[in-house]
C-alpha cells in the first residue's frame, strides 16, 4: 500500500470526495460509515474510478461468493493443510 500513501493519492481522494460530496454525505448518513472511509476504500480499490480494470466484475464477485460455500471451504482447507 505504500504507493497509496503519497501526496498525489491523498489529493486525488480529497478532490474526488469534494466533487461528489452530496453522494458521500448521503451514503454516510444511510450506512453509518464515515465518508472518508468510503473514499479511502475507493482510492485503494480503483483510484477513485480511474482504474476499474478490464475484466467483468461478475466473474470476480461469483468467485468471492463461491469461496464461502461449505464444500469449497472444506476443499481449500484440506488442500492447504496438505502443503508442506
Amino acid at each position: 500500500y505504500k504507493d497509496l500513501a503519497n501526496k498525489r493519492a491523498v489529493l486525488n481522494a480529497k478532490n474526488f470526495m469534494q466533487e461528489n460530496l452530496g453522494f458521500f454525505k448521503d451514503a454516510e448518513e444511510r450506512f453509518s460509515v464515515p465518508k472518508e472511509v468510503i473514499v479511502s476504500i475507493l482510492q485503494v480499490e480503483t483510484q477513485c474510478g480511474k482504474n476499474t480494470g478490464n475484466e467483468s466484475v461478475i466473474y470476480w464477485l461469483s468467485r468471492l461468493v463461491s469461496a464461502s460455500f461449505p464444500l469449497n471451504v472444506n476443499y481449500n482447507y484440506k488442500a492447504n493443510e496438505e502443503r508442506p
